[in-house]
């Protein structure tokens, strides 16, 4: 499996930022636990007189591909809630998981 996410701020081996591509291994149940959890549309909890309310900021998720023996892939889409944003604790599940491998690709 691959994370890849962007990198805006510079670092020694992105000094212009770029794309981090992580390759990810370890128990995948928890991840495909999380994956297979259906949208919901309720705005985590936030709401005025009855209205969901949505933050007007942008959540940066990581894209993942899910990548077997043959090297075929697939791309999978996070859970949401109803502002579009990943379920709350979604994304630590990537916390389990080891970093094998890690490609970086600048501008």
């Amino acid at each position: 499996m691959y994370r890849c996410t962007i990198e805006l701020t510079p670092t020694e081996s992105l000094p212009k930022g770029g794309i981090v591509a992580e390759h990810l291994v370890g128990d995948l149940s928890a991840l495909l636990q999380v994956l297979v959890t259906p949208n919901s549309q309720d705005a985590d909890g936030v709401s005025e007189n009855g209205e969901e309310l949505c933050a007007a900021n942008m959540e940066i998720v990581p894209v993942l591909w899910l990548v077997d023996e043959l090297d075929q892939a697939i791309r999978v889409q996070w859970p949401t809630n109803a502002c579009g944003k990943s379920l709350t604790g979604s994304l630590e599940v990537l916390d389990t998981l080891a970093a094998t491998r890690v490609d970086v690709r600048g501008p």
